[in-house]
Order: C-alpha cells, then sequence, then structure tokens
C-alpha cells in the first residue's frame, strides 16, 4: 500500500513534470515566434532598400523629364517652335 507521503510526493513530482512540459513547449512556440518575427523583419529591410533604390530612380527619371533640354527638344519637334532670331524679336515698351 502506497503511503500519504508517497501520494504526496508523487503527486507533486507530476505537477512538476507536466509544468516543465509547459515551460518547454512555451519556450519552444516563443523561439519559432521569434524565428518568424525576424525573418519579417528581414523582409521589410529588404523592402525598405529595394523602396529607397526606386525611388532614388524615380527621382533622377522625374529632374530628367523636367529638365529644360529635353522640353526644347519637345518644343521644337512636336509643335515646331524654334528659338526666335533676333530680327524677329520686337521690344514692347509699357506705357505710364
Amino acid at each position: 500500500m502506497i503511503s500519504r507521503t508517497d501520494k504526496s510526493a508523487v503527486l507533486i513530482s507530476f505537477f512538476l513534470i507536466l509544468s516543465l512540459l509547459f515551460t518547454c513547449l512555451a519556450a519552444i512556440e516563443t523561439a519559432f515566434q521569434t524565428r518568424q518575427i525576424y525573418s519579417q523583419l528581414q523582409s521589410s529591410y529588404a523592402e525598405r532598400n529595394y523602396l529607397g533604390v526606386e525611388y532614388g530612380r524615380l527621382l533622377l527619371e522625374k529632374a530628367s523629364i523636367a529638365s529644360d533640354a529635353r522640353l526644347d527638344r519637345i518644343a521644337q519637334d512636336h509643335f515646331l517652335m524654334k528659338i526666335p532670331i533676333s530680327k524677329d524679336i520686337v521690344l514692347i515698351e509699357r506705357s505710364q
């Protein structure tokens, strides 16, 4: 027959083993979640770097689109505009 002290020792051992098992499972779950979050962080860093490069490229493209030389070329090609020669320039004085 098992004595009362032996029963309580078995019961305490059971609860200790059970709590150890839950602690191990919690540690494993925490490590797994940490790896997932770290992976997401690395993906976010890569996307940030890509978007930074893309933003720089778009700024350069914007600057080239708005450049004076490009606008002059478009005006000459599409609208047949040209820089006037000096004899075609007329100055108009403002009356006071």
